[in-house]
């Protein structure tokens, strides 16, 4: 989705938003597969409506929501509130009837087993981070029938200067278990991220990783 004129900061707000919706977002350009979100206001200073616009990747429209801004001047911090009334709304027009995300149900669906992790990691904020980050990758990530299994095991080695290695490694295997590519990752990181809130290091695990999970599994899909 794109910045919206005269409201910053909302567009970033939404990603946040859809989070909670369990719909992967961004601001980024995304592949021509997506779909796109935009938003505009229309309407005078007394009298605003935000209109959020869904659009296939071909550019047709899928379908509107409007919603009455609050009168008195946009602050950066009001972007949370009009996220939090805006995306269930759209969420609710992407998951309805003749939504137009047909092409959802064409995507590889693939399984992500929860990550293994040493105690005191939190890995369901690893796991949540790269179904994030596949979906983003245009997988469809825990769908009815997986063609794929993709699992994870996270390592911390204890290391010097207050920093620990940190290594990730993704398995790709079919529904048989028969295994089809491994993605590594590894960087030394500051103990005190170890120690204190990881959703900001899982989300940059999940992005570095998932591209080379994708294309395994594009791989692996074309082969079949």
């Amino acid at each position: 989705m794109s910045p919206i004129e005269g409201l910053p900061g909302l567009a970033e707000a939404m990603v946040t938003a859809f989070d909670g919706q369990d719909i992967a977002a961004t601001t980024e350009a995304g592949e021509s597969r997506f779909l796109k979100l935009k938003g505009h206001i229309e309407g005078s200073d007394q009298a605003r409506t935000l209109v959020w616009r869904i659009a296939s990747a071909k550019g047709k429209t899928i379908g509107e929501i409007r919603l009455p801004l609050p009168p008195g001047r946009y602050d950066r911090a009001d972007g949370g509130v009009l996220a939090a009334a805006s995306a269930p709304a759209v969420a609710a027009l992407l998951r309805g009837r003749d939504s137009g995300v047909g092409d959802l149900a064409v995507r590889t669906q693939v399984r992500l087993h929860p990550v293994s992790v040493p105690p005191g990691f939190d890995g369901a904020s690893l796991t949540h981070a790269m179904a994030r980050a596949l979906a983003r990758q245009g997988l469809a990530v825990d769908g009815p029938a997986p063609a794929f299994d993709i699992e994870g095991k996270l390592r911390i080695t204890p290391g010097a200067n207050d920093r620990d290695l940190v290594e990730v490694e993704w398995t790709v295997r079919d529904t048989a278990g028969k295994e089809l590519g491994t993605v590594s990752q590894g960087s030394p990181v500051p103990r005190e991220t170890l120690l204190g809130q990881v959703a900001i290091l899982s989300r940059q695990i999940a992005d570095a990783g998932a591209e080379g999970v994708a294309e395994v599994v594009r791989k692996s899909s074309r082969g079949h």
